[in-house]
């Protein structure tokens, strides 16, 4: 009779134990290479069972299935979107996802798991950008904050990107391809095909000119913030002055400006500034006593700005 209620209550035991739901102790998710989602999932199971990742990539159905034993367990799943033929896109990937941790033939448990990678946006800076190195990205990451921090700013392939570039010493067309390396290498490795760009005042100079040589059908969308894509009259009391030699005056007074006076007081600087010279209706070849007086100044006025604004951005 003992041995009778022994068995008994060893088999209740079991059965309960067998019966206990797993447990999904620990769900994370990263975006990684701009195109995957890495998923670790710690569970814990009182008997054999298995973890199911179920869901969709941008509507392509996603199923994987991993077997797991009793004790607390650690599994890491990859979902590349590259593998469910995903290839060019022109928008955001977007997984919707559940985790299932199932006991064979037993309960269940279920967490639902939502994520985006976002297209690669390219932020450019402004006009003397090269003076201050990094000095973009605090920018950059208010950018990625208003999105709701949708972006990667760090790791090996983000997808928030700024382009740093010698604004002062390159003409437009060499600083637009300069752009491009950058935005192929934003693109490489990803499953997309175009990029976002953010052009903050000359930044977005640059951009127009990476468009304007062929770029366009790389970008998806260009938004400029203060961008002189009529030019800004502050270019040509700029370069007036420093031909005079009056601004080498100015700063040279002040130690603490040293630097910049280096920078900006070079043929080349005047030559970039050129870049941003007014192309409004005043300043054209038809009017031609304002053009005369301000050539009297500068000694020549023409700006490449004339010839990109000749050809409207794709």
């Amino acid at each position: 009779m003992r041995r009778f209620a022994l068995t008994v209550g060893l088999v209740l035991v079991a059965a309960a134990s067998a019966s206990a739901d797993p447990v999904l102790d620990r769900v994370t998710s990263a975006v990684a290479k701009g195109r995957r989602l890495d998923i670790e999932v710690e569970s814990t199971f009182t008997a054999a069972g298995e973890i199911e990742i179920s869901g969709a990539v941008n509507g392509r159905p996603v199923s994987f299935v991993k077997r797991t034993k009793p004790g607390t367990k650690t599994l890491k799943i990859k979902v590349d979107a590259r593998k469910f033929g995903l290839r060019k896109l022109t928008d955001g990937i977007r997984f919707e996802l559940d985790v299932t941790a199932r006991e064979t033939g037993g309960a269940a448990t279920a967490q639902h798991l939502s994520a985006q990678i976002p297209l690669p946006c390219v932020v450019l800076p402004g006009f003397g950008n090269e003076s201050v190195p990094g000095s973009f990205t605090l920018f950059a990451n208010a950018l990625n904050v208003a999105t709701g921090g949708t972006y990667t700013t760090a790791a090996r392939h983000p997808t928030l990107i700024v382009h740093e570039y010698p604004s002062l010493s390159a003409s437009l067309a060499t600083l637009g391809k300069g752009l491009g390396k950058t935005v192929k290498s934003a693109l490489k490795g990803t499953v997309f095909a175009k990029v976002d760009v953010v052009g903050y005042s000359y930044g977005g100079l640059v951009a127009r000119s990476y468009m304007a040589q062929g770029g366009g059908p790389r970008v998806r969308r260009c938004v400029f913030v203060a961008t002189p894509n009529e030019g800004a009259p502050i270019a040509y009391a700029a370069v007036g002055l420093s031909q005079s030699g009056q601004l080498d005056q100015f700063l040279g007074t002040n130690p603490a400006l040293a630097d910049l006076a280096t920078q900006l007081l070079s043929a080349e600087a005047r030559q970039s500034l050129r870049n941003l010279f007014p192309t409004y209706a005043w300043v054209t070849p038809d009017n031609f006593l304002t053009r005369t007086l301000v050539e009297a100044f500068l000694g020549d006025s023409s700006t490449p700005l004339e010839a990109l604004n000749d050809s409207r951005p794709p």
